[in-house]
């Protein structure tokens, strides 16, 4: 009895009184198991359903005690295992692997996706490109847009002075100096990125201060004095970037001593 899964050889060798000689001679092959088949795509175990954003090469690992062929197809077309495959787009692979015996193992059509292009993406204001310098006397409305020739709709962040931040969530906090960018992603793991951008939120008017310099005290409106005057003037504004001064309608230099006649 064989029992032995392989490729086997039986001779038989007769012999007669006479001295003659009968030798037959057959081949055969006892496989009562399937071959055992891993795919790989990029050498990695192939599961079905993976995003590859490089060419991707299939490779196939198989395991049988007899010779073995092997029949694959990419959306019903042969494919040559080893190979480089770079068309984009959603794609099915369908593995047949049949052994001496006749025996077959089959991997049935699987899903995969070639993408070799990054998503695109915009941060846009208002309907306009955000830009380096920009400035805003009012909340910030930051609008990130992407698009991407296999995914519907890449994964999108904002991020306000390196935090993450909401999208769709206006900018309200005051800064001299804020930065910001973006970032897509599609579900191959491609990533594009817009900024930094640096700007400037300043939605509060200066505030002005007019003391009296010899008494510190705030210099009123329709004050009358019986002396010569002097004040200070104080600025407090996130940006400002000057102050101009006048007295009776003529320039007046401030931190310059100025002398005019009574009245």
């Amino acid at each position: 009895q064989v029992t032995a899964e392989r490729a086997h050889t039986l001779v038989i060798t007769a012999d007669d009184r006479a001295g003659h000689t009968s030798v037959e001679t057959r081949h055969f092959v006892f496989d009562k198991t399937k071959p055992e088949i891993t795919l790989f795509g990029n050498g990695v175990p192939f599961q079905g359903g993976e995003f590859y954003k490089t060419p991707v090469i299939f490779t196939l690992e198989v395991v049988d005690t007899t010779t073995t062929s092997k029949d694959v197809e990419i959306d019903n077309v042969d494919y040559t295992i080893g190979t480089s495959y770079s068309t984009e787009g959603h794609h099915q692979i369908k593995v047949v692997v049949t052994n001496a015996a006749g025996l077959q193992s089959v991997i049935d059509p699987l899903p995969f996706t070639v993408d070799l292009t990054p998503p695109t993406i915009a941060l846009t204001e208002n309907g306009q490109p955000f830009t380096d310098g920009m400035k805003f006397n009012r909340d910030v409305n930051p609008v990130v847009t992407s698009t991407d020739n296999i995914t519907a709709s890449p994964d999108r962040t904002l991020y306000l002075d390196g935090i993450e931040y909401g999208l769709g969530t206006p900018i309200t906090a005051e800064s001299a100096d804020h930065t910001i960018r973006a970032t897509a992603v599609d579900e191959a793991g491609h990533m594009r990125e817009v900024g930094p951008f640096h700007f400037m939120l300043d939605k509060t008017k200066p505030v002005v201060t007019i003391v009296e310099a010899a008494s510190g005290e705030p210099f009123v409106a329709d004050a009358l004095f019986a002396r010569p005057v002097s004040f200070r003037v104080t600025v407090a504004d996130l940006t400002h970037r000057r102050v101009a001064a006048t007295l009776n309608n003529a320039p007046l230099v401030l931190g310059a001593g100025s002398t005019q006649p009574d009245g």
